[in-house]
């Protein structure tokens, strides 16, 4: 079981390509360019606000989740094919989904009366603002993250040892 462990922590390493950096950087981008524009043009500030910094965190919290969830479901499809092959896939599966949320978007922003589309939007901000959600957020989180890393795990070791057998 250490051998499998072994193998599955360096795998883990190759899929996310630049090792344990990668998590730090994805998790800083995006407070360090909005403090950098901040910075040098001081209007930017109105614009972000007090109340806008506040959402750093739940915006470094949401990248790790989307981190741990790609990884895990990388991860096993590296032991049935080579990895230049789970990303490319990966990646038309993303773009894909991509390009049918936003169709999606248009779709109902098209069909939908625009005063409906403002009270539920009212609605979602409200929500957004309940600080009541925020552990229950937190709480689907980290057991989503926590069940795809052990689903993740399990079928790796059945594929890795379905491989090495």
């Amino acid at each position: 079981m250490r051998s499998v462990l072994r193998a599955y922590r360096m795998d883990w390493h190759k899929v996310s390509s630049q090792g344990w950096m990668w998590v730090p950087a994805a998790v800083l981008a995006v407070p360090v360019l909005v403090t950098a524009g901040a910075a040098a043009h001081m209007e930017s500030l109105a614009v972000v606000g007090a109340a806008g910094a506040g959402y750093f965190g739940g915006i470094c919290v949401c990248l790790i989740w989307v981190y741990l969830i790609m990884v895990s479901l990388l991860c096993p499809l590296m032991y049935r094919f080579s990895i230049q092959k789970v990303g490319i896939w990966f990646m038309v599966v993303v773009l894909a989904l991509c390009f049918a949320a936003v169709g999606g978007l248009a779709a109902v922003a098209a069909l939908v009366p625009k005063a409906v589309l403002d009270r539920a939007l009212d609605g979602v901000v409200a929500l957004a603002d309940n600080m009541m959600l925020i552990p229950i957020l937190a709480v689907v989180g980290i057991a989503t993250a926590a069940l795809a890393l052990a689903v993740s795990f399990r079928v790796s070791c059945r594929f890795y040892l379905a491989k090495e057998l």
